[in-house]
């Protein structure tokens, strides 16, 4: 039997007819419904370094940096003061 089925395909291969296949069901599956979900996504802050102050009760010291070349009639332009621990 199954070479007898074998032998119909490939015939029909062979002349280049199209093999009409038995169908299981002619009934179209509806289609499933959609739904759109949107939402709304507040975006949370970034945590940002807090620099705060030193407490008073820590030892201060005062560094001045001055240039090695520096001439007679050179004047100060900027001050700065940095606290690190």
């Amino acid at each position: 039997m199954c070479l007898s089925t074998n032998s119909a395909i490939e015939s029909s291969y062979s002349t280049g007819k199209a093999v009409a296949l038995p169908l299981e069901s002619n009934e179209i599956e509806p289609e499933a419904e959609q739904q759109t979900i949107s939402y709304t996504k507040e975006k949370k802050a970034k945590k940002k370094p807090i620099r705060m102050v030193l407490p008073a009760h820590l030892p201060r010291e005062e560094e001045v940096l001055e240039p090695e070349d520096k001439q007679d009639n050179a004047e100060k332009l900027d001050v700065r003061f940095h606290s690190r621990l």
